[in-house]
């Protein structure tokens, strides 16, 4: 079985590392640009290829995943074809296979889809964490509101200290929002490598509380926290949705949980470390079952839909909505099925012709492909007998 992964955008590149953990088959990786290096990344962990998106020749794959279902790179196999959710309605109806993030996403064009938990084994640290809480994604102005800006100070009195990695285009006004706090220190777009260096000695990942995290949107920090063995502050609701994961959880206010940090022993917090490591290991497990019986489930529809659909018609079959992928022995417009079968039959090196007036030299229908814009099954392939 070959993969591809690919992906025209700078972003979402941080799902190369849980497809990598989980697929059955090591893919290969097309992208366009790596701006934050998770490419370096994912090589210190796992052997794979990757090249530019330019080079991608989808004949080569049986499947091609999308790191993003709103991708416009153009993948002409659609039975081939999955795409990643993020957000709930980026789900255009030409995608038929979708893998969601958050449990709660929504696939409204009816289509194939399964949830799995975005997670996979990072590189970790065996030293003593730091009393450092990390917060990594976008962030507006309106998330510092009152109960983070004490839950900052009432933990700066415990020693604790906050790193901010913000992205987006309002880094500039992250940065002036923190000034105020001595225990706070902002990055803004910092790389992979740099981004993994800093939560892997640090105690926490504060993760975004309602109604700044929607049920319906999957926040990355959850990947890198659970990948990297590293707790969460997250807020029950949000801990529950995802299968109850081990953290130090609040109800609705960050500062709920300031008298646990307090009185919170050595022995508790890797207690807590270690729920959460068995829980990445187990998400894992399940993520490969889910992944290798969707795979195979597409495999076999598609199958059954190519044998199923193949009607016998005089000395050709005939696939609906079918077509073969290049090897084209000449084009002719405006012609019935008739003279099409008719041209067809009168050329020797013809095998094959598609109802668009395609006549072809050469076709694999173990590895045929939707014909482009059908609409209709009275268009198609039909194939000669032997």
């Amino acid at each position: 079985m070959k993969i591809a992964i690919v992906t025209s955008f700078p972003s979402h590149l941080e799902c190369i590392g849980y497809l990598l953990e989980i697929l059955p088959t090591i893919p290969d990786v097309y992208i366009n640009k790596d701006p934050h290096h998770d490419i370096e990344y994912f090589k210190s962990i796992y052997n794979f290829n990757s090249q530019h998106i330019s080079k991608l020749d989808e004949n080569a794959y049986d499947f091609v995943i999308k790191l993003s279902s709103n991708d416009v790179f153009n993948i002409k196999n659609t039975n081939k074809q999955i795409s990643l959710l993020h957000i709930s309605g980026w789900d255009p109806p030409t995608t038929k296979h979708y893998i969601t993030l958050a449990p709660e996403s929504i696939v409204t064009t009816k289509h194939h889809f399964k949830h799995i938990l975005p997670v996979y084994k990072g590189i970790t640290s065996t030293d003593p964490p730091k009393n450092t809480i990390v917060y990594i994604g976008a962030f507006a102005d309106s998330y510092l509101d009152d109960d983070l800006i004490n839950f900052i100070k009432e933990c700066a009195k415990i020693n604790y200290n906050f790193i901010f990695c913000v992205n987006g285009t309002n880094i500039f006004v992250n940065t002036a929002l923190f000034k105020q706090f001595n225990n706070v220190t902002v990055k803004c777009n910092i790389s992979t490598p740099e981004l993994i260096n800093l939560v892997k000695t640090s105690k926490y990942i504060l993760c975004r509380k309602y109604p700044h995290q929607s049920r319906k949107v999957f926040s990355g920090c959850i990947t890198i926290g659970l990948s990297h063995d590293i707790p969460f502050i997250m807020q029950q609701e949000i801990s529950e949705l995802y299968g109850k994961l081990p953290c130090l959880s609040f109800n609705k206010n960050y500062s709920e949980i300031i008298d646990t940090l307090k009185i919170q022993t050595e022995k508790e917090y890797n207690i807590l470390k270690n729920n959460h490591t068995t829980a990445k290991n187990d998400a894992i497990v399940k993520g490969k079952v889910i992944i290798s019986d969707f795979l195979n489930k597409i495999r076999s529809d598609s199958t059954n839909y190519v044998s199923t659909n193949k009607e016998i018609i005089g000395n050709y079959d005939f696939y609906p909505t079918l077509d073969s992928k290049d090897h084209d022995l000449c084009h002719v417009r405006g012609c019935n099925l008739q003279v099409l079968k008719e041209l067809a039959n009168s050329y020797d090196k013809c095998v094959a012709f598609n109802t668009y007036g395609y006549l072809k030299h050469k076709v694999d229908t173990n590895n045929l492909i939707m014909l482009p814009n059908c609409t209709s099954n009275i268009h198609g392939l039909y194939v000669k007998r032997t």
